[in-house]
């Protein structure tokens, strides 16, 4: 403990003052001797105990309000740390970090979460004086340092956090909490304050990883660490999660099916939801939820009709709601005028049908959306795949070395390959063959035939080739299964599609520009019914649909990396590529080789919708789809009561919303004030002074 004003302490002696009046009462009379007294004399022996030790008492109150007073204003302090004199506010240094992930956006009403951040800081600000150092930062993915170890001016700090906004990212809290250690170590002051403005939204801080707790500790061991929550009391929010391709092949005039997740992340049911397709920022088609329960979500499929060969910009989108940034999903497709399918074929071991099954299930797609060229497996170097989108090998026996190399150019170019093995696939050769420069086309390796002559029913993966056939009804599918497959052992970075008995018997993995899918079991009714099965055409379109779709149709997230593997043409230049975001500054970077691809990343996506990307010296551009992180949609935040639970034992000061943050740093900084207590202590025992002696006067007065 300390004082404040310590002189003060000198009032304490006044504590003689009712000393001093206590013996001058003693000697202000002298003794008389007179023989009336005598008769009192006896009496008063038995009352002169109780009345010394009234006045004992009644000069013990007399003391303690007399030394309370004087401890009052002295205005003592108890704390363990700090500036131990008022004054010192010019050895403070502080991070204040603000929370600026898009579930601050979130606006109920009149203000936003980031308003209410924004207006926090602003109550920080007043407790600094100039020249203190202090660092500004927004909190999102990755940390943005706005004002780094900069003297206090406050018109220039509030410049700069008015023109702040809350990032189209989720909070990385880990990093956050690491970055702002590292800017708490640059302050060169003796004092150090964190300050941790946020909505404590419960996806990002509950519960507290191992590593955020060290974080929190460390920093609370370098200084006082304060957090500060802005939770709206609403937590209403709709999102759309996902927008993807369901079926239909990608061409002109032709009808592609979409299904668009839609999530109710609040605590009541929402009805007549409208969502809407827009291709090229034009409305196409629109459907309506009836109803949403809370915390549920559904999915609606709505189409898009395509009318020009090229890029196609997908966005569904809701109606505006109290979280705006998720209310978008975006995704691209490349629109052709066919696709061109080059279909290589071996006759099966004993002219087996084989290849009658793929080629009705091919000429099945209406309006001719394939033009399929046939070629025998002797005849594949007559044909220039370049002119093709897909290779379909259909129980090739083999290929020399100079076709696996065409086939691996086509691929990482961007091509797509279906492998159909069959009777005369042996797989030590098919092992072997399939490679180049030690780097696999197929995605997986092969073992020894296995065959059960009852068959094994088939298992779809989560993947989007068989996404299809699990929402189908079980009599589809019920009945499908294989009776002979190569067993497949997968390679690093492959996936499965369809499975038998948990094993792999369609896999596909990607390679450069381009994908892969191997079937395992034949296209022939001898290793499996599915070539008979109604959802058998379906598969088969999917598969096509997947290969040949390329790497930019697949949308990324806000904050990760746009990387674009690039078509290679014979003497050309590792190139620059421009990302230009929609209504944003364009970057350019230069493109690289690795492993005998060319690359263009832009390291950080930073705002969701459509980047066009164009490469030197094309003209034609490519678009890529960004969108937000649809974990930062729900927007429930942590209860007042559970900041214990989630904190524990590391020395964070909450200051809730409804606390001064002005005195809530006061103290922190110059301890707790006791001197209001002292003085309201001293008042009651005057009174009780008071009482007690118009008390002991009366009874006195009474008795004699």
């Amino acid at each position: 403990m300390h004082f404040l004003f310590p002189w003060m302490l000198l009032g304490s002696l006044g504590i003689a003052v009712p000393i001093a009046i206590h013996l001058l009462n003693r000697y202000r009379y002298k003794v008389v001797d007179w023989g009336a007294m005598e008769l009192l004399r006896k009496a008063l022996i038995t009352r002169s105990k109780r009345i010394k030790i009234e006045d004992w008492l009644l000069l013990v109150l007399r003391c303690l309000i007399v030394m309370l007073l004087a401890l009052a204003l002295s205005r003592p302090v108890l704390t363990p740390e700090g500036a131990p004199w008022l004054g010192k506010g010019n050895d403070i240094g502080m991070v204040i970090a603000v929370d600026a992930s898009f579930s601050m956006s979130h606006k109920p009403g009149a203000k936003s979460r980031f308003d209410r951040a924004a207006a926090r800081t602003r109550e920080i600000f007043k407790t600094l004086t100039p020249g203190n150092p202090v660092t500004l930062v927004l909190l999102g993915d990755r940390p943005r340092v706005l004002l780094r170890n900069t003297g206090f001016d406050a018109d220039r700090f509030e410049k700069v956090l008015k023109d702040a906004t809350p990032l189209p990212e989720g909070l990385n809290l880990e990093a956050s909490l690491d970055e702002i250690d590292t800017l708490a170590q640059e302050l060169r002051t003796p004092v150090k304050e964190c300050y941790l403005v946020s909505d404590m939204q419960t996806s990002s801080w509950a519960p507290l990883s191992e590593k955020s707790r060290h974080a929190l500790k460390k920093l609370a061991d370098g200084g006082r660490v304060f957090c500060m929550p802005v939770a709206s009391e609403s937590a209403e929010n709709l999102s759309i999660t996902r927008l993807e391709l369901k079926s239909g092949l990608l061409r002109v005039n032709g009808s592609a099916r979409y299904d668009i997740d839609v999530a109710n992340h609040g605590t009541q049911r929402r009805d007549n939801i409208t969502v809407r397709l827009l291709v090229n920022d034009m409305p196409i088609d629109e459907g309506t939820i009836n109803k949403l329960d809370a915390g549920k979500s559904t999915t609606i499929s709505l189409y898009a009709r395509f009318s020009q060969v090229g890029a196609a910009r997908l966005t569904a989108k809701l109606d505006a709601d109290e979280l705006l940034l998720d209310n978008t999903r975006h995704a691209v497709a490349e629109i052709r005028d066919k696709t061109r399918v080059l279909y290589v074929t071996a006759p099966a071991e004993g002219g087996g049908a084989t290849a009658d099954y793929l080629l009705t299930a091919m000429g099945s797609l209406p309006q001719g959306g394939l033009d399929v060229d046939k070629v025998g497996w002797l005849d594949l170097g007559t044909r220039k795949l370049a002119n093709y989108h897909t290779v379909i090998l259909n129980n090739v026996p083999d290929l020399p070395d100079e076709h696996i190399r065409t086939l691996h150019y086509f691929i990482r170019e961007g091509g797509g390959l279906i492998v159909f093995l069959g009777d005369n696939s042996q797989p030590l050769l098919v092992n072997a063959r399939f490679q180049y420069e030690k780097a696999p086309l197929l995605p997986a390796e092969l073992t020894e035939l296995t065959a059960d002559a009852k068959g094994r029913p088939i298992e779809p993966a989560d993947h989007p080739v068989s996404r299809v056939i699990s929402g189908l009804p079980a009599e589809f599918v019920g009945e499908a299964k294989v009776y002979r497959h190569f067993p497949l052992k997968l390679a690093p970075g492959a996936r499965a599609i369809l499975k038998v008995a948990n094993q792999p018997v369609i896999a596909e993995h990607a390679l450069g520009r381009g994908k892969i899918v191997l079937f395992a079991a034949a296209a022939e009714s001898r290793w499996t019914n599915m070539v008979v099965e109604p959802f058998y055409p379906i598969l088969l379109h999917e598969a096509l649909s997947f290969v040949s779709r390329q790497a930019h149709e697949t949308p990324t997230l806000v904050s990760h990396s746009l990387l674009f593997p690039l078509p290679v043409k014979e003497g050309s230049d590792v190139r620059k590529v421009t990302f230009q975001p929609q209504g944003g500054k364009s970057t350019a970077v230069a493109a690289v080789v690795r492993e005998g691809q060319v690359i263009a990343e832009l390291p950080n996506a930073e705002q969701p919708g459509f980047f066009e990307v164009r490469t030197e010296p094309e003209t034609t551009p490519l678009f890529a789809a960004v969108n937000v992180d649809p974990r930062e949609s729900r927007v429930q935040s942590l209860k007042p009561e559970g900041f214990g639970e989630l904190f524990g034992a590391s020395p964070v000061r909450i200051v809730s919303e409804g606390d001064s943050i002005e005195s809530s740093v006061r103290e922190s900084r110059i301890g707790r004030e006791f001197w209001r207590e002292m003085l309201y202590l001293a008042l009651a025992l005057l009174v009780v002074e008071g009482l007690l002696a118009r008390w002991f006067s009366h009874r006195k007065a009474a008795e004699a």
